[in-house]
């Protein structure tokens, strides 16, 4: 339904929070599953590009749906925070629930964690050579190097001859080859295409 009133207020409170947050916790009632409001709240864990763990409450009391399918319905809700692990618990009965410190802390390691020059290179040339970067405006596209300028989140910036010409789907293919090199589970990827000496800070 329409978000109003109280609802309104407390989605403006959450971004206001969510502005100075590190890390993000979904709560999911998983009786009800992904709601509106649940939606607007993950849309800002993204905007701020937060690091993220999806917690589905009352799983104690869920109906007979299994954590496969709930998990599926989720990912499928929530397509845009497929890198925020998930964990089931009830606060009721307080099953699990000290996971959550322990994901927090996990998440937030990686969240400020550093990739060395060297070995972020190695990976980006790996990709590169397995699938090259589409011509742009029948221009080729070269990628000279990367560099992670910035933690919390980790931000690489992909040096090119034609930075409008990185395509969505392969900064993508790139953020996904990172992943399966190192562990970023919970951690958003900020990667962004500059010109060499560009300052970095530039949109």
């Amino acid at each position: 339904g329409k978000i109003v009133g109280i609802e309104k207020y407390a989605l403006g409170r959450t971004e206001e929070m969510l502005k100075e947050a590190d890390i993000a916790l979904l709560i999911i009632d998983s009786t009800v599953g992904v709601l509106e409001l649940d939606e607007r709240i993950a849309n800002l864990i993204e905007k701020y590009k937060l690091g993220c763990l999806i917690v589905l409450n009352k799983w104690d009391i869920r109906e007979s749906i299994s954590y496969e399918k709930a998990v599926e319905d989720i990912r499928d809700e929530l397509k845009f925070l497929h890198y925020a692990p998930l964990i089931t618990i009830s606060a009721k009965t307080g099953q699990r629930v000290h996971k959550i410190l322990d994901e927090i802390i996990s998440i937030f390691e990686r969240y400020k964690q550093r990739i060395p020059t060297s070995k972020l290179n190695e990976i980006i040339k790996f990709a590169v050579g397995k699938h090259h970067p589409p011509s742009f405006n029948g221009a080729v596209v070269k990628i000279k190097f990367a560099t992670q300028y910035e933690i919390k989140p980790p931000k690489i910036a992909i040096i090119m001859n034609r930075p409008d010409g990185l395509h969505f789907s392969y900064k993508r293919y790139l953020a996904n080859t990172l992943r399966s090199k190192f562990d970023f589970e919970g951690v958003p990827l900020d990667i962004s295409a500059r010109h060499r000496g560009q300052r970095m800070e530039d949109d």
